[in-house]
């Protein structure tokens, strides 16, 4: 409309002390800058509005001349009716209102569990706690035994492969050698990285070795593993080995003597060479299990049987020599028990 000014609000700033025209009580809140500011359109304008109603709030002075009232918008119409309530609200000496509290909302003064409230759910963690840690601890246990295994056994691997490389094969000729002084043991051991050399019987006689399931082996002592580990390598595992008829042994601790369980099929495999022809390390399927007293003594001939071929690596087996068979096992990655689950999933 020609003649007619359109007016444009920008910047509009807001003090308290106005909106509290009526506020007797609260000295807090009167002690607010009372000044209203607003821009139209570019000129200055000031609005007086301290308890003059919304017909004074659209009095406009443009130019020194009285403007054009337009009808106030929604929002106007919302914060008028805002703060006539807020005004009603300070009259009234049942409620108190603060710049915070207008600003601010709590559904509650004080909020907090109650005693029976916070046993219940700590009854609650327990409960779950108790019924999925033995699984999770199990699960981390299998997992930490795999994975030395793996190294242990890639190692040792490697070494051998290296010493024949270059060395050539080991003659399969002699009965037995010992690995002290052997050249083709002690290029094996020196890049295994050896930081350590303990007697040859340190295993029987300071570890309680034990079988597939945990239970001591004494009455069944090894003839080619158990008294032959004596190198501890600077990982944590140990190695030892020694040759026979039988071929090359190597006996492999994955995680060392310090550390459990220190049982043939969960830490303690036996691996062996067997051919000059195909000098490779496979995995022993049985080991010469001589029977024992209490302390570890092998039976002579005269007291009758006093040995074992053992292939034993069952959760089921009773024998003591349980676990001297599991190695073929291990490096499958099969469970011996159950053909569904890998090897280390069924460890007892």
């Amino acid at each position: 409309m020609e003649g007619r000014k359109i007016r444009r609000y920008e910047g509009r700033l807001f003090t308290l002390k106005g909106l509290f025209s009526n506020c007797r009580s609260l000295p807090s809140c009167c002690d607010i800058t009372s000044s209203y500011k607003t821009q139209v359109s570019g000129a200055a304008a000031t609005l007086p509005h301290r308890g003059e109603g919304i017909s004074n709030y659209n009095q406009i002075i443009y130019n020194n001349q009285p403007s054009p009232q337009p009808s106030p918008t929604g929002e106007e119409v919302s914060n008028y009716k805002m703060l006539k309530q807020v005004q009603h609200d300070t009259n009234s000496s049942k409620r108190t209102y603060s710049p915070i509290h207008l600003f601010s909302y709590s559904p509650c003064k004080r909020c907090a569990f109650t005693l029976a409230e916070v046993l219940i759910t700590l009854g609650i963690i327990g409960v779950v706690a108790a019924l999925t840690m033995p699984s999770l601890i199990a699960k981390h246990r299998q997992k930490v035994l795999e994975t030395a295994f793996k190294k242990s056994y890639a190692n040792l691997y490697n070494a051998v492969n290296l010493a024949i490389a270059e060395n050539g094969v080991p003659s399969m000729a002699s009965n037995f050698i010992a690995f002290d002084n052997n050249e083709f043991y002690v290029s094996i051991f020196n890049k295994l990285n050896t930081i350590q050399i303990v007697e040859r019987d340190y295993y029987p006689t300071s570890i309680e070795i034990k079988g597939y399931t945990r239970k001591p082996i004494k009455g069944a002592t090894p003839t080619q593993s158990q008294s032959y580990i004596t190198h501890i390598l600077a990982d944590g595992s140990a190695v030892g080995g020694m040759k026979n008829s039988g071929g090359w042994f190597f006996t492999i601790d994955t995680n060392g003597p310090k550390k459990g369980p220190n049982a043939y099929g969960q830490d303690i495999f036996i691996f062996v060479i067997k051919s000059t022809y195909s000098p490779r390390l496979d995995a022993v399927a049985s080991e010469l299990a001589h029977k024992t007293d209490d302390e570890g003594n092998s039976f002579s001939p005269d007291d009758g049987v006093y040995y074992e071929r053992s292939k034993e690596c069952s959760r089921t087996s009773t024998k003591l020599s349980n676990g001297f068979g599991c190695t073929p096992y291990a490096v499958q990655n099969i469970c011996p028990d159950d053909d569904s689950k890998t090897y280390w999933e069924c460890l007892p």
